[in-house]
């Protein structure tokens, strides 16, 4: 059974590939009666590009795209004056007249070089071999220097001139030329045109192109007839050359403007059946019928190579097929390079897209990026230390030109009786691993510190009158450490790292002004840590002297004086003060006292407080008999 089904298998793949060559064949006599091309210059009008009278352009030849196509032959071939000029054709002097085959449709380039530029011109022919065999003809105006060409010609009996220049081969852009069109006997001019534009009623035009002058001359009473206009199609169509196409001048010749939409090109153009595509234009001798037709063009693709140098992604977007891109899709470019790269060109076709990333297919196009390695970027690494020791960093010859991505490595020796307390890069802690990776600008820091005494000395310094004891603050005391008065005159051990409390205590009639251990004020807290040798100073200040006010008051007659101060409203307090009483003839004390306390005896006391001293005398009766009634 397997032997069977293997060859029927092939033999009906063979009548299916059979079966689709013989329906393609059978297309193909249709499809190939319908093979056509367009063919085009890409300037009308060529100018000097370099002082030796060199102009180029090229020839654009597109075919019709059939669905069952056969290799279709081209030739061309170039007539002009070899006596003036040279043609080259692919960079080859070309023959006039003699036929080239053509092995591809694109870029097929063209040259003249000549001493005189103005008035030389190609013909060319571009044929192929579909069983209906097609050409088309165009010419290439060498012209240079922009100047342009006047030509005439007519239609009936007359004369036309035209002036304004000396050389209608070679006419400057802007120039304004006059017209004479004389019809011959029996005739009239009705038709005067200079690019079918009507200068009938002014008779001059200005250049601004290569114009053709015509003039339509007809007998008194010409005939007429009607041009109808039809198409198929996008595109727009106009007739130039008559201002009534329902009523057109025999003989007239008349002009087919045509503009295909977007994505149209025009077929073919016919007046009453006759192909007039080539030309355009046609000469009225009966009613016309002229029809364009427009038929749609798949757009034309190109592809798109992609080549990179170095390390680094690329990509190209704006297109799903890079091998067959739309011609005019505008096409980004995005290149990624790898660290440690940047790009360093970017091309499409050889052409610098670098800024703008970007650029429009018109042809088979080859974007190049290249990538190049960047130099290693460095950092600068600074070294600072506080305290006694030596520090250095390993690992890069140069600290002011570290390459990013070194590891260093810190070695810090303390000095005797000093230790590394912190290492630091850039403010991050390095202590334990002494070591660091350069990322940027660093500055390694070490700090050393004394190594910390079992013990610390602490002495006195005091001004005044007062005492000062030391103890352990609580609760931070250690056993064994009792208080004690410090005397200015010695010095004392203490543990290192203790918190110390400073009493002290001013003696009376003084005040405690300032007290500071190294320098440092403690008088308000009074406590402070002691981490090295220390001197505490203590400054006592003399209170000034209390006073009080002293006042006096009598009764009778006599005289009181206090003496031991020299103001009774301002007495230091302690001072002993004195009295001294005198009675008048005939009195005598009968007391004496001090805030109410008898001084009599001793008529004197000492001053603590305010004092009111009051002295009374009375009569002495053994002397003088007493009378209530003397004022006395």
């Amino acid at each position: 059974m397997k032997r069977i089904i293997k060859p029927l298998w092939l033999t009906l793949a063979a009548l299916s590939v059979i079966s689709m060559v013989v329906s393609c064949v059978k297309e193909l006599a249709v499809q190939e009666q319908e093979v056509s091309f367009e063919s085009s210059l890409t300037t009308e009008l060529s100018q000097i590009e370099e002082s030796d009278s060199i102009v180029a352009t090229q020839l654009i030849v597109t075919e019709e795209k059939v669905e069952c196509p056969r290799p279709t032959k081209y030739s061309v071939s170039f007539t002009y004056d070899e006596q003036t000029g040279t043609l080259f054709f692919f960079g080859e002097s070309v023959q006039s007249g003699k036929p080239i085959a053509l092995s591809s449709l694109s870029d097929l380039t063209l040259t003249y070089q000549a001493k005189e530029l103005v008035d030389n011109k190609v013909n060319v022919t571009i044929e192929n071999d579909a069983p209906k065999k097609l050409s088309r003809k165009l010419v290439w105006n060498i012209l240079a220097d922009e100047v342009y060409s006047v030509t005439t010609e007519h239609e009936g009996e007359g004369e036309v001139v035209v002036t304004g220049v000396d050389n209608l081969n070679a006419v400057k852009p802007d120039t304004k030329l006059a017209i004479t069109a004389k019809p011959a006997d029996g005739w009239e001019l009705v038709s005067l045109t200079a690019n079918e534009e009507d200068v009938l009623e002014d008779k001059c035009f200005v250049v601004t192109e290569n114009i053709t002058v015509r003039a339509v001359f007809t007998t008194e009473d010409p005939e007429t007839y009607a041009v109808t206009l039809t198409k198929e199609g996008e595109g727009m169509v106009d007739i130039s050359g008559a201002d009534d196409l329902g009523a057109v001048v025999t003989r007239s010749k008349l002009t087919v403007v045509t503009e295909p939409a977007d994505g149209w090109i025009v077929s073919s153009i016919t007046a009453n059946g006759k192909d007039i595509t080539t030309d355009k234009s046609f000469v009225v001798t009966s009613n016309t019928v002229v029809k364009v037709v427009f038929k749609e063009q798949p757009p034309k693709t190109y592809k798109v190579t992609l080549t990179k140098e170095g390390d680094g992604t690329v990509d190209i977007s704006g297109a799903d097929n890079l091998d067959a891109v739309v011609t005019g899709s505008k096409l980004t470019v995005t290149a990624d390079p790898a660290d440690g790269w940047e790009i360093a060109s970017m091309t499409a076709n050889g052409v610098d897209i670098l800024s703008s990333k970007s650029f429009v297919v018109k042809s088979n196009t080859t974007v190049k990026v290249v990538f190049k390695r960047l130099p290693p970027k460095t950092y600068k690494v600074t070294l600072t230390k506080e305290g006694e020791g030596t520090v250095a960093i390993s690992g890069a010859d140069n600290l002011d030109a570290v390459v990013a991505g070194s590891k260093l490595t810190v070695t810090a020796e303390p000095a005797d009786g000093w230790e590394l307390v912190y290492l630091e890069a850039n403010g991050k802690d390095i202590t334990s691993d002494k070591s660091f990776v350069v990322t940027e600008n660093t500055t390694v820091r070490a700090i050393f510190e004394k190594k910390a005494p079992e013990t610390c000395t602490i002495g006195l310094i005091k001004e005044g009158e007062g005492k000062v004891v030391v103890a352990p603050a609580e609760p931070y005391g250690y056993g064994g450490f009792p208080s004690f008065e410090m005397d200015p005159s010695r010095t004392y051990q203490v543990p290192f790292g203790v918190e110390l409390k400073i009493t002290a205590t001013p003696a009376d009639g003084w005040e405690l002004v300032s007290l500071v251990a190294d320098g440092v004020d403690i008088l308000a807290g009074e406590r402070f840590f002691i981490k090295s040798n220390t001197t505490v100073k203590a400054v006592f200040k003399r209170l000034p002297p209390k006073t009080y006010k002293v006042t006096l008051t009598k009764e009778g007659n006599g005289t009181v004086d206090i003496s031991g101060a020299d103001n009774l409203d301002a007495v230091v307090t302690g001072s002993k003060l004195t009295i001294t009483a005198d009675p008048a003839d005939g009195w005598e004390i009968a007391s004496m006292t001090a805030n109410g306390v008898d001084i009599l005896a001793s008529q004197s006391f000492v001053v603590t407080e305010n004092t009111a001293v009051k002295v009374v005398f009375v009569v002495d009766v053994d002397v003088i008999p007493y009378n209530p009634d003397d004022d006395d």
